[in-house]
């Protein structure tokens, strides 16, 4: 979507893209290519209509709060069981997951740009699919993998995005988590596990940060390799997590 976005703008004619994505990211560069000149109609739909001009002025764009980076934050510290405060984030663009959360017994404090996750007793077994935005969104689904491990009770989760994105999980199985693979689209998880430090790999980004999470609530000392993957989502992520109380380093 937002590939033909770009090249409608300065296209000839009138552009329609029907089925367009709804992510917050999306509709933020519709509306900073609007203060430049372009002119698009439907910004936040499913259909967006884009009537090319002939050039764009400069304009001033402020980088929105990654939402994805939000759910990791807000997994790790609910499969800590530690209360954690997230600032700088925007709570309406995770608003299907802390539903989903709350739903289960999860405790939040909301402000227009912070979340602040409470510690829990008790929480319960999730059914989550991810969907196109504003559902649950499937870069989620690994690191909240992490935390329904945690969780007493069957869990599941269907993938319907990708297919093949549900392999980090013997990984975790390696750590002690109890997940089965029915498809390649479809676990339960019966938790809830001790997890055991590992030498694991990081396949992918989500995939990555969902195997420093389960390093963090796991006993003993987890190695995480290929960190390449995290460092391209999670800026300074090491650094950041020391700041929370996480004994986290990182070796050449």
């Amino acid at each position: 979507t937002e590939t033909v976005v770009l090249a409608a703008v300065l296209a000839r004619g009138t552009t329609v893209i029907a089925n367009a994505a709804r992510e917050p990211e999306i509709e933020a560069l519709c509306q900073y290519l609007v203060r430049c000149g372009a002119h698009i109609q439907g910004i936040g739909t499913s259909t967006i209509t884009i009537r090319g001009v002939k050039q764009l002025r400069g304009g001033v764009a402020t980088v929105i709060p990654d939402r994805i980076e939000t759910l990791s934050f807000l997994f790790l510290a609910l499969a800590a069981k530690q209360k954690l405060t997230i600032r700088q984030c925007q709570p309406e663009h995770v608003t299907v997951p802390l539903q989903l959360l709350r739903d289960a017994g999860a405790r939040f404090a909301i402000t227009r740009h912070s979340i602040t996750v409470y510690p829990w007793q008790r929480l319960k077994p999730l059914q989550v699919v991810t969907r196109e935005y504003p559902g649950f969104p499937t870069d989620g689904q690994s690191p909240l993998t992490v935390l329904l491990t945690q969780i007493a009770g069957q869990s599941e989760v269907m993938e319907t995005i990708y297919a093949d994105r549900l392999f980090y999980t013997d990984m975790l199985n390696r750590m002690g988590a109890h997940i089965t693979m029915h498809t390649s689209q479809h676990i339960t998880i019966r938790g809830a596990t001790k997890l055991r430090g590992k030498i694991v790999d990081s396949p992918d980004l989500r995939a990555g940060i969902a195997m420093v999470i389960a390093g963090a609530v796991a006993s003993g000392r987890t190695e995480i390799g290929n960190i390449y993957q995290i460092d391209r989502g999670y800026q300074a992520i090491d650094q950041r997590l020391r700041r929370i109380g996480i004994d986290i380093r990182r070796e050449d």
